[in-house]
């Protein structure tokens, strides 16, 4: 789930803010639209269900090149790798819990304005795609908790992309535990990594199928505990061009080789290639934060452009809102355009335009009120 997490000017120097990290966020975002668009496009006018999908091969080549742009669901382990970074980064110094409820609510209050606006549109857009108003008290009490995240337990969900809210809030819950607890293992780093460590080993042990998805969190934490002079030495030693070549090596063997989940009546069956993958793109994406973040090369001017601030800037809520504008775009149009790679792109842009457009309008009325009435103390995470 993309949330803004930039920690604050106002922190101690060693944990000031990292200008780069809205433009990861801007890429995170294009990605996990790349999925939604892709993915209804391919529905509604080339009748193909990518999610059913476990031969890329066999795709013909305009068809592999939307399964391309839809196989992007990386995208949200990605804000889990930044969400991961940046919550750790922001608890790096603290001595005990005594600001643990206050940081809860924070995100409570950071979270739910832009998700409860983004909810209610939902209903209203599925009343009218069926003509019909169909809310049921269940399943709204899980949505507003985020259980639709908990796969096993088949929740429908109102805004299909917020089932990543659920993982992290479990992460907001676990992380500052483990990084106070740490210090009194010796090494607050290596006892924090250890403990959230055993924590996804025990899931995993405990047949908990989903046990993967916090590695990004994991990862993104590592470094996040860093002090800034370990991330700059890190930074330098690593290479802009390798780095893009070892994503495009990661996604592109994703896509060829590791199928999209089954899903069953007990939730989705995911393989170990599943989790494999989640792995390896943890580790890839976690060390570009870091050479975007302290670097001075291609991946550092890439992410402070302008356009990957502005749309880092909005994500959130351009994350809220992306999948209802897809999801009414298209279905305006389904009577009037074919399925051509040249109408795709045609509607991409405008749908894509149409997202952000709302998401600037979502974050003025949502989220800014947030910034503007929180001025934390020093060392206290924002946004």
């Amino acid at each position: 789930m993309p949330t803004r997490d930039p920690v604050i000017a106002t922190e101690a120097p060693a944990r000031s803010r990292v200008t780069a990290i809205d433009g990861l966020r801007g890429v995170a975002i294009i990605l996990v639209f790349l999925v939604h668009f892709s993915g209804a496009y391919a529905m509604s006018f080339r009748a193909i269900n990518f999610d059913l999908v476990t031969e890329a091969g066999r795709l013909g080549r305009g068809d592999a090149l939307f399964y391309w742009a839809f196989y992007s669901h990386y995208g949200v382990q990605l804000f889990f790798v930044v969400s991961g970074f940046v919550i750790s980064r922001s608890w790096a110094d603290a001595q005990d819990l005594s600001r643990y409820p206050g940081f809860l609510l924070r995100r409570v209050a950071r979270i739910y304005p832009g998700f409860i606006v983004s909810l209610i549109l939902a209903v209203l857009l599925g009343a009218y795609l069926s003509g019909t108003l169909q809310v049921e008290a269940r399943t709204l009490v899980a949505n507003l908790l985020f259980l639709n995240g908990l796969f096993s337990l088949r929740i429908p969900a109102y805004n299909a992309v917020t089932w990543s809210l659920f993982f992290e809030f479990v992460f907001y819950i676990l992380v500052p535990m483990f990084i106070v607890a740490g210090s009194r293992l010796g090494d607050r780093r290596l006892g924090a990594i250890a403990l959230f460590l055993l924590s996804i080993v025990g899931l995993a042990l405990g047949g908990y199928p989903e046990w993967f998805l916090l590695l990004p969190f994991l990862f993104g934490s590592a470094a996040g505990l860093l002090r800034a002079e370990e991330l700059g030495q890190a930074a330098s030693r690593l290479s802009d061009g390798i780095l893009v070549a070892a994503y495009g090596v990661t996604t592109t063997a994703g896509m060829a080789f590791v199928p999209l989940p089954a899903s069953t009546s007990a939730g989705f069956l995911w393989t170990y290639r599943n989790w494999l993958f989640v792995l390896c793109f943890s580790v890839v994406a976690t060390l570009i934060l870091v050479r975007a973040g302290y670097g001075n090369g291609f991946l550092a001017r890439l992410c402070t452009a302008r356009p990957m601030q502005a749309l880092g800037k909005v994500s959130f809520s351009f994350f809220l809102l992306h999948y209802l504008v897809i999801s009414g775009l298209l279905s305006t149009v389904k009577d009037r355009i074919g399925g051509s790679i040249t109408e795709a792109v045609l509607y991409g842009a405008l749908a894509f335009l149409a997202s952000y457009l709302a998401a600037c309008v979502l974050y003025r009325v949502a989220e800014e009120p947030y910034f503007r009435l929180r001025r934390p103390p020093a060392g206290v995470e924002s946004r």
